[in-house]
Parts: C-alpha cells; sequence; structure tokens
C-alpha cells in the first residue's frame, strides 16, 4: 500500500513538471507605472498611507501584483509649478484595460487631481 501511494504521489510530481509552463516573457512584455499625484481635486493634500491602503486594495480586487514606492514630483500648469508627493506603482504581466480600470478607480475614490499613466516595454525575468 505505501509503495502504491509512493508511486502515485511520484506520478502526480512527474507529471505536474510537465504542465507547470511559467510565464512565458519577452523584451515585447508590456510594464505599466502609475504615478498618482497626492493631491486631490481641492488643492488638499492626501496622506500617503492612506492612499496606500486604498490602492492596494484595489490592487487586491484586480488581482494585480504590483511594486511601489513613495517618490515627489511635479508638473508645470500655466507657468507655475505644481508639486506634490507622488504613489508610484508599477505592474507587469497584465493587460492596460485592467492597469487603467484600477487607475480610474483610485482617481475617483481619492479624489485625485493628477495621475500620470506610462507603458513601456520591458523584460521581465524571475531569478
Amino acid at each position: 500500500m505505501i509503495a502504491f501511494v509512493a508511486l502515485v504521489v511520484a506520478f502526480v510530481s512527474l507529471f505536474s513538471v510537465f504542465l507547470y509552463e511559467p510565464a512565458t516573457v519577452t523584451d515585447e512584455t508590456e510594464v505599466f507605472t502609475v504615478y498618482f499625484g497626492l493631491t486631490d481635486t481641492d488643492g488638499n493634500a492626501i496622506d500617503a498611507t492612506t492612499a496606500m491602503n486604498a490602492i492596494n486594495d484595489l490592487c487586491q480586487s484586480y488581482d494585480l501584483g504590483f511594486t511601489t514606492y513613495e517618490a515627489f514630483g511635479g508638473y508645470v500648469s500655466n507657468g507655475t509649478l505644481i508639486t506634490n508627493d507622488t504613489l508610484v506603482y508599477m505592474f507587469a504581466l497584465t493587460d492596460e484595460d485592467t492597469v487603467r480600470s484600477l487607475t480610474n478607480d483610485a482617481k475617483t475614490d481619492l479624489n485625485i487631481d493628477s495621475v500620470m499613466f506610462e507603458k513601456s516595454l520591458g523584460e521581465i525575468s524571475f531569478i
């Protein structure tokens, strides 16, 4: 009986090796970076921790993995430099529509004034 169980476990293990197929990633992989400016539409600062928790929850609801960090940035509007704290989120191994939907939800939920969306091609590998 033990030999039979061992044989079944060995077979399943060997079979899973053939079925396992890691994500094929080439230098044509799209990588999306979203810069959430932490200023609301009324010009008030948005708390970074509150925003990060809300966006992380959205990432979970969209089943998206991500990398995030805090930054400081600015843009020029009508000749005036507007600066603010920024949350930067990077997404890979997903599609543009999903990331844009998440971004729109975050912008609406947090009443964010400025969001910059970047799409680039990159090579992704897991080491």
